[in-house]
């Protein structure tokens, strides 16, 4: 049995990094257009 609190606190910290990698990739685009 999965936890839903554990797939809670998984899924919160995995759309973190998604978040954390999407603004480095906008950012990396963003200073390329410099």
């Amino acid at each position: 049995m999965i936890n839903k609190q554990t797939v809670g606190i998984f899924s919160g910290s995995a759309s973190t990094v998604l978040s954390e990698e999407i603004a480095k990739i906008l950012g990396l685009k963003l200073g390329n257009i410099d």
